[in-house]
């Protein structure tokens, strides 16, 4: 609903935007009437009309209103004004238990909490849980993130909107049982958190109490462990951990008393029968002592005849174990920290956003270290570091490439061509100059911006706005990041070669004067330099962060670099070398951890005419990429980068989804034969590089290899005559023509169409074999390029010109109209001629940017109808139901200390 400050909901005034999730959004507000601020919690209008949707949100405040208890957040209230249903919550102010796991223990920069404070922590949460559970309701979403702390250090359970109310009567008013779960058409759709769930929810299987008790289980690990119990690289390695992998018991305390141990263990035991059945036997355990004593006669014979568990005895053990350490705990809780200490921890991104722009920089941290700014779900979103959640600045859908003023009190970005600027206190956004592309930007002391231009080289221009300068022009490839050094007549900036074809791992970084324009290559195969006040270059190659030192007097490398970060997330594909990363002017770092991009945000399919009227297609909601519908229009397939990886295929008259492929490795970027029989995909078969296959679309038929290559090979289109196949290269950045006829492939392979200096991709010829469309990098942005067919130096135009650049292009079934993205995300389209000379309309809108269109150099995220009156395209389904891979942000405060410790000056 994305409520502004001051808006009014009834009695309660918004204040802010506390976070989203799957049910709504939650902002905090103020009750005029009792004069108290609330949380309240709105469902998104885009639901309200959905039934289902309304009896959960309802069922969710009976359920919260049926568990009054000192450690569960209260509700006060379910509301509706003008239209808008909203739940009125206590406000819990204080952290979560993520948020003190990530800042670690007291006596150490990173690790678990004292034993004292996590058994205090427990103690409490699992009278949370037997409260709920005795009303029998389950929350099924326990997690650190779930667990808070008021002002005076009290627990407080947070969010059961996930919650089961299981066996209550349900008379024909009672919402309690509105699903929560998936219907059975829906099979894979789980609902929770990756790492806390339990076998039988990680299987899709009806869950009960002791599935929270597998939760209770893995949060009390990680709270004395410090790390997960239950963890991997991707959601698809933690989910296959928690069904398959135990916890590393050896990650726990060693003075840890046993029956805690034991507690922990039975608790994560993956078998439902072994596993404790009720929380009350936690409660027991971690709420009473239990007093050591020598068993009379009588009670020795009762214990014969009675199985007692050997860790419900041994809660005593326990007990006297607590109190001898005591001591110990104080001192440890009392100890003042050293100054300057090395602090890491994690923010997690709440679990509805997902980064966006993953070819341009991704997060931004003010030179004073208090504050971050990330892109998530087309937005910027602002995080103070001492608060819990970030806040999304308005009027900035689309902005990409944030970075801070030198007080920290604006953030410029790039969005719809234009550089700008917003005040951190909010307000609407300031434009400062057209600028085609922007490839990085710093804000310098002297109040101008510096931004890269790609092959347009470097420009400047007033933090109040101008007409830019040009700084340095024709750099002899893409110029990205640039900073101007101290003395303010040299600029260092990275330098995607042109020869590279733009592969980022060739990059130079290098310095240029502007007094003779001589120009140093200083590291070669790195990106995105930035020069500290420590006297060192921070710069990054591959997945790793490196620190050189530098002498920046005599504008030379002054030592060997040294990897500092080795899990950095850098830009996907090859649209830039942004390395997602920054360091404030006081000693802290932020960085985006590397993790497998393809683990996006859930969208739907959806049909959309050219009045914008919505017809949804009702196959679940998954991480779609790549729409294809078949020629005869009675399938569409499509890659679902989520669990399985694979090619999947929506029938519509079946009204069924079903995958296509099942091998182990990663399926993408499907195409149609002309004939609706086959389907090619690109496929590593778990080898890490991508090749072409194809195989009969109904399954029948063993896959057949079409292309040996070691470099990643994509399928884009088929040619009209259905006897070649277009294709990328990664390596290249080049358009390949592939013959289908199996004898000539042997012969030859792929051979170059298109073959540049330049990224060539996404070609697919015009329907009557004249023309080939394709998106390139010629111009210095993306834009739509047309060339004739076969003889393609034969004539040259861009359509999408008008409309500041374009990508993916797709050609109506009878060729009259060219379609592509523009760069705000719109779908376009020009009108062509029929004659033997080029000729095209003035690009118009087609569709607006509400559809996941994706960004430049993605392969094609829509589909067009034969008719042309209807296109296939994803929607955003945040909204919905989903488990998607968590983003998080990495800071480590201090860091300057570790970086002059290991990476020396002199």
């Amino acid at each position: 609903m994305s409520l502004s400050t001051g808006t009014r909901l009834g009695a309660y005034e918004i204040l802010a935007l506390i976070g989203a999730g799957g049910m709504g959004e939650v902002y905090r507000a103020r009750d005029t009437k009792l004069g108290r601020d609330v949380a309240i919690k709105v469902l998104p209008p885009t639901l309200i009309r959905d039934p289902a949707r309304v009896a959960r949100f309802r069922r969710e405040a009976q359920v919260l209103a049926a568990l009054n208890h000192s450690h569960i957040a209260a509700i006060y209230g379910l509301e509706e004004s003008d239209g808008a249903q909203f739940l009125v919550l206590e406000l819990v102010e204080g952290e979560t238990l993520a948020h003190r796991l990530a800042k670690g223990s007291r006596n150490k920069a990173y690790g678990p909490l004292p034993l004292e404070d996590a058994l205090r922590v427990a103690r409490q949460v699992v009278d949370a849980l037997h409260a709920a559970h005795e009303k029998n309701i389950v929350h099924r979403d326990l997690k650190p993130a779930n667990i808070a702390f008021t002002a005076d250090g009290q627990v407080k359970v947070l969010d059961f909107g996930l919650a089961k109310a299981a066996e209550l009567s349900a008379g024909p008013e009672d919402l309690t049982n509105a699903p929560t779960e998936a219907p059975p058409t829906e099979t894979g759709m789980i609902l929770g958190t990756a790492p806390y769930m339990s076998p039988e929810q990680a299987k899709g299987r009806a869950t009960d109490k002791r599935t929270d008790v597998w939760a209770f289980g893995c949060v009390l690990y990680e709270m004395l462990a410090g790390k997960r119990a239950f963890s991997g690289e991707n959601l698809s390695d933690t989910l296959a951990n928690v069904l398959k992998s135990d916890p590393d018991w050896s990650a726990l305390p060693s003075n840890l008393p046993a029956p805690i141990r034991t507690l922990i263990e039975q608790c994560l035991d993956k078998d439902l029968g072994g596993r404790i059945p009720d929380i009350s036997t936690a409660q027991f355990l971690l709420s009473h002592h239990v007093r050591l004593a020598s068993p009379s006669p009588t009670r020795a014979a009762a214990s014969t005849s009675t199985r007692v568990p050997v860790w419900l005895l041994g809660a005593a053990i326990a007990c006297v174990a607590i109190a001898a350490a005591g001591a110990t705990w104080v001192w440890m809780r009392t100890r003042p920290a050293p100054p300057h200490t090395l602090t890491r921890f994690t923010i997690s991104v709440p679990e509805n956003n997902q980064f966006s722009s993953a070819g341009r920089h991704l997060v931004a941290i003010s030179p004073d270290g208090a504050r971050l700014v990330y892109v998530a779900n087309q937005g910027l979103y602002l995080r103070a570091l001492d608060q819990l959640d970030a806040t999304l600045l308005g009027g900035t859908e689309g902005a990409e490439d944030p970075f801070f003023s030198p007080d920290g009190q604006w953030i410029g970005f790039w969005q719809s061509g234009q550089v700008k600027k917003i005040s951190t206190s909010g307000g609407s956004p300031m434009p400062l100059c057209a600028a085609v592309n922007l490839y990085g930007a710093t804000w310098g002391q002297d109040d101008t911006i510096l931004f890269g231009q790609g092959s347009a080289g470097i420009s400047r221009v007033s933090a109040s706005g101008g007409t830019p300068e040009v700084l340095i022009r024709d750099p002899g490839g893409l110029a990205q990041s640039p900073q101007m050094l101290p003395s303010g007549r040299a600029v260092l900036f990275t330098l995607g070669r042109a020869v590279s074809n733009f592969d980022w791992s060739r990059a130079q970084v290098v310095v240029q004067s502007l007094d003779t324009g001589t120009r140093e290559v200083l590291i070669d195969g790195g990106t995105d330099a930035r020069y500290l006040p420590t006297g060192h270059l921070v710069y990054a190659a591959g997945a790793n962060l490196f620190a050189v030192p530098f002498d920046v007097l005599a504008l030379k490398v002054a030592g060997k670099p040294v990897a500092l970060v080795d899990n950095l997330r850098t830009a996907s594909l090859f649209t830039t070398g942004a390395a997602h990363f920054g360091v404030s002017l006081n000693g802290s770092l932020v960085y985006v951890p590397n993790a497998r991009p393809e683990f996006a945000a859930r969208r739907s399919l959806v049909w959309v005419d050219r009045r914008g009227q919505e017809e949804a297609i009702p196959a679940p909601a998954r991480a779609y990429q790549f729409p294809r519908l078949s020629p005869d229009e009675t399938r569409v397939a499509v890659d679902a980068l989520d669990q399985e990886r694979d090619i999947w295929i929506w029938n519509f008259a079946r009204k069924v989804l079903t995958p296509f492929t099942f091998n182990p490795g990663i399926d993408v970027q499907p195409a149609w034969s002309l004939d609706s029989r086959r389907l090619v995909w690109a496929s590593d078969s778990g080898s890490g590089v991508t090749n072409l296959f194809w195989q009969f679309a109904d399954g029948t038929g063993a896959p057949e290899r079409l292309t040996e290559s070691p470099n990643n090979q994509f399928s884009t289109s088929f040619a009209p005559n259905g006897q070649f196949l277009f294709t990328e290269t990664v390596a290249d950045a080049d358009v390949m023509i592939l013959s289908l006829d199996k004898e000539f492939r042997k012969e030859r392979p792929p051979q170059p169409l298109l073959h540049e200096r330049f990224v060539e991709a996404s070609a697919q010829v015009s329907p009557n074999g004249r023309w080939v469309a394709y998106e390139a990098t010629d111009s210095g942005h993306f834009e739509v390029n047309v060339r004739p067919f076969p003889d393609v130096s034969n004539g040259h135009w861009r359509p999408s010109v008008a409309s500041g650049g374009g990508s993916q292009p797709m050609w109506s079934s009878d060729g009259s109209e060219l379609f592509y993205r523009a760069p705000t995300g719109a779908l376009m389209g020009v009108r062509v001629g029929s004659g033997a000379t080029w000729t095209s309309s003035v690009p118009v809108k087609v569709l607006d940017n509400r559809y996941d269109l994706g960004g430049d150099i993605s392969a094609r995220r829509y589909d067009v109808s034969r008719d042309g009156r209807r296109f296939l395209v994803l929607k955003d389904a945040s909204g919905s139901d989903q488990t998607s891979a968590p983003a998080s942000l990495i800071v480590v405060e201090n860091w300057f200390e570790e970086l002059k410790r290991r990476v020396p000056t002199k």
